[in-house]
């Protein structure tokens, strides 16, 4: 069977409920805007979910919940991709986290992704039956009746808790008339978020880093509420504290672009190394006597400056304002000097808002442009690993923790950014046949 079309909150239950009362086997897709979620359901229960958006991962879940650190995240997805296995398994074998543990939060997972749905305005589905390969997955089993019902009873309570928490832009401190602490028993839950309110995340933030979804947050948020031991932060937008933050969010948007276009910058050093000598490997034979210290004199000395030669030329297509931005940025310099380079050019926006988005625009041009070459230049197998190396950025803790709103748009956009140069290689089968770029001295398919 296959069905598709559009959905709102109301007919999702019943596209579920149909799938479950013809206990279907198949995976469900469902698409808004630029969220994507995958149900994978068979006999018509709920088996496993994933979804596009970073609170939903498995690994965000693990770390928020405490079970892993980020380092340990990363080189089990390192070994994940190498082995051709499922993170959750690394994550057993190494003995990081128990079996039971992993089964609890991909069952979290799987619930957070589901009832998360119910919350969307509305979007697209496709449904097609499918014989499911659970080779190495941890799966669950979750009944959609069930899920229906729940997702039913939190819509009706969501009406009641937006009463006090009217939107996600809200940002809650802790009271400065919190009673007596004998006088309050917290839940564990309750503790947890004590510790996350602190004057600048906003509700949407809190969702974001504390691994729960919007639900229980705003369930919590009304709980701590209701006691006095929170508060709304009431101050007006202007106040001087607001700028301040502004100001340390666009800093560390632009310290997160000056790290990718550094990384980027390394690669291209890294690729002429690895050319230099290919070249060498493969000719040096018709050579009497290499002069190796004279070779690897001009690696040492050369690399540098054509890779960043590279990157200049990659500014033609620049607006003479777009080339200011970026015209004093160089890899080789300390990163407050590159960050003080581009705000220097923002000065000249009569608003806050106005250069940050000449900024965000400008880099994420220059950015696309530069990774669109890259298969040309590196090959489609360095390229890829850059693009890696860029999605490892992207999770760095300085830029997960407190997601602010600028820091989440830079990295939806650069996110955006990686799958259309993703397509392209795809696409371009120029590319595919040039595995080796410039580099591919014997190259060719």
């Amino acid at each position: 069977m296959n069905l598709k079309g559009d959905f709102d909150p109301s007919s999702l239950a019943s596209i579920l409920q149909l799938l479950s009362n013809e206990k279907k086997t198949g995976v469900l897709r469902v698409v808004s805007d630029d969220n994507e979620v995958r149900i994978f359901i068979q006999d018509g229960a709920i088996i496993y979910a994933m979804g596009s958006q970073k609170e939903g991962r498995l690994g965000h879940l693990l770390i928020s919940k405490g079970l892993i650190t980020p380092d340990q995240l990363q080189q089990c997805l390192a070994e994940a991709r190498s082995q051709k296995m499922a993170m959750g398994k690394i994550l057993v074998g190494r003995g990081i986290i128990s079996s039971e543990q992993l089964k609890s939060v991909i069952r979290k997972q799987a619930e957070f992704i589901v009832f998360n749905l119910f919350f969307w305005d509305q979007g697209s589905f496709e449904y097609s039956d499918a014989r499911l390969n659970l080779n190495g997955l941890v799966v669950t089993r979750l009944d959609i009746m069930s899920i229906i019902l729940e997702a039913t009873r939190r819509i009706d309570e969501m009406s009641i808790l937006k009463k006090q928490i009217s939107n996600d832009r809200i940002v809650f401190r802790i009271s400065q008339k919190t009673p007596n602490q004998r006088e309050i028993t917290f839940n564990t839950l309750e503790w947890r978020f004590m510790t996350l309110v602190d004057g600048s995340r906003t509700v949407r933030e809190l969702v974001a880093v504390s691994g729960y979804d919007e639900f229980v947050v705003y369930q919590v948020l009304n709980s701590l509420l209701a006691s006095g031991v929170i508060e709304k932060d009431q101050r007006p937008a202007g106040q001087p504290e607001d700028a301040a933050c502004r100001e340390a969010a666009q800093e560390r948007v632009i310290a997160a672009y000056n790290d990718i276009l550094c990384g980027l910058h390394r690669h291209l050093v890294a690729a002429h190394g690895r050319w230099v000598f290919t070249a060498v490997e493969q000719f040096g034979a018709h050579l009497v006597r290499p002069d190796w210290r004279r070779i690897q004199d001009g690696y040492r000395s050369e690399r540098p400056q054509w890779a960043a030669a590279v990157m200049e030329s990659l500014k033609r297509g620049f607006q003479p304002l777009q080339k200011s931005l970026i015209r004093n940025f160089h890899p080789d310099q300390p990163a407050g000097v590159n960050i003080q380079a581009v705000k220097e050019t923002l000065k000249r926006f009569q608003t806050f808002e106005a250069g940050h988005d000449f900024l965000t625009s400008s880099l994420n041009e220059f950015l696309l442009n530069t990774l669109g070459e890259m298969p040309q230049i590196l090959g489609v197998a360095p390229t890829r690993a850059l693009m890696a190396d860029i999605r490892r950025r992207l999770q760095a803790p300085e830029l997960s923790d407190r997601s602010p709103a600028e820091v989440q748009r830079l990295q939806q956009d650069v996110t955006r950014i990686l799958a259309a140069v993703d397509h392209k290689i795809l696409a371009d089968k120029k590319a595919k046949a040039f595995i080796g770029g410039i580099f591919g001295v014997s190259g060719r398919l």
